[in-house]
């Protein structure tokens, strides 16, 4: 027998509140806004859990049209439904997957996370996760 999500989420958090809480529980999530099973995921959004303030909160980078549903809202609610929503006011680009990464790294140094992000900051941000991934490149 299959347990919804939701379910699956709530098991997951009893249990780590049971064995030594951690700070946030943080879930990438790539998305296709709900356009059906045919369309490929094209959107990266967070969804964390903050057990200090034991509250959901969905990052994300792309701000709904005028008199359109927030798509990506929707699919974050699939796996739990009272979430409190956080939009990025990042410089429109189609680096949505960087904007993660850098709200995932201010979370975790429990860093304030911006209000805005400039193309050149998002540049700069590129140039230095592949600085990393080059200084810490292993040769087996």
């Amino acid at each position: 027998m299959a347990i919804p999500r939701s379910q699956t989420i709530d098991l997951v958090l009893e249990n780590l509140h049971n064995t030594g809480q951690p700070r946030l529980l943080l879930f990438s999530m790539n998305s296709n806004g709900g356009r059906g099973s045919d369309i490929v995921p094209n959107h990266w959004t967070l969804l964390t859990f903050d057990f200090e303030a034991g509250q959901w909160i969905h990052y994300n980078s792309n701000l709904p049209r005028d008199g359109t549903s927030n798509r990506y809202m929707d699919d974050a609610m699939q796996l739990h439904t009272d979430i409190y929503y956080m939009f990025l006011n990042f410089v429109c680009s189609v680096d949505c997957g960087i904007h993660v990464y850098h709200v995932m790294e201010r979370l975790a140094k429990n860093e304030e996370i911006e209000e805005t992000i400039t193309m050149k900051e998002v540049r700069q941000y590129k140039a230095n996760m592949i600085s990393q991934f080059i200084k810490d490149f292993v040769v087996v």
